[in-house]
């Protein structure tokens, strides 16, 4: 008895944040596969307060591409430079 978990990226373009983030995502999934959930679960903790529409009002995409990056930087093995 196995179950296997499919995580699909569907881009929501009516959100601002949303092709950041999914850029970040496949940043980290190209370059740590192997840290990729581990990123995704971080996100996943972030997003109902960091990542919201009104969290990421005020800010260009390149702030919100950094705190990413920093986030990726915090829980994967790549540094926010490789990953922005």
């Amino acid at each position: 008895d196995q179950a296997s978990f499919v995580l699909y990226n569907v881009v929501q373009p009516w959100h601002s944040q949303s092709t950041v983030m999914h850029e970040s995502a496949f940043a980290v999934r190209n370059l740590a596969p192997d840290d990729y959930l581990a990123y995704v679960d971080a996100v996943f903790a972030k997003l109902m307060t960091d990542f919201t529409n009104e969290a990421v009002r005020d800010e260009t995409r390149g702030q919100t591409a950094s705190r990413l990056a920093a986030l990726a930087e915090e829980t994967t093995r790549l540094s926010a430079s490789e990953v922005k």
